[in-house]
């Protein structure tokens, strides 16, 4: 019977190769957490959204317009202080928690109306308007 020298341990070449498997695994997996927190981030931004349409709705069911782009989604917490408003029709605080709601990247939702129509939606993760990763209203 041959006796040769006993392999005991790995090789650098083994090693090598089992990192390089190990660090790929995790890129990948931390492509897909990205992605994923990414599209729960959306996911809330849209609820959000439509929490703050249905109570623009309300507002405007109470008062008979919508809060101008100078008073803001500030008048569905307190009554408004423009001239010419009767803030005994208010019937607010419209939103839970009486606080408007930040997006999911820590801007305000961008809100502009003449008080007949209004513009709603989340500027994104790069906090500017117009750009690709805006986030808007499903029924838009």
């Amino acid at each position: 019977m041959l006796k040769g020298p006993v392999h005991a341990g790995w090789t650098l070449l083994e090693l090598v190769v089992v990192m390089v498997i190990l660090a790929l695994l995790a890129s990948i997996a931390s492509v897909y957490v990205v992605r994923r927190i990414e599209d729960g981030r959306r996911t809330k931004a849209l609820m959000d959204l439509e929490s703050i349409s249905q109570a623009l709705d309300q507002y405007y069911a109470d008062m008979g317009s919508y809060p101008t782009t100078e008073e803001g989604l500030e008048a569905l917490i307190v009554p408004p202080s423009t001239a010419g408003r009767t803030p005994t029709r208010w019937g607010g605080p419209y939103l839970k928690g009486r606080q408007v709601p930040i997006d999911s990247w820590g801007n305000p939702y961008a809100y502009s109306s003449d008080g007949e129509t209004y513009e709603l939606f989340s500027l994104g993760k790069d906090g500017r308007a117009n750009t690709a990763d805006d986030v808007r209203p499903v029924d838009e």
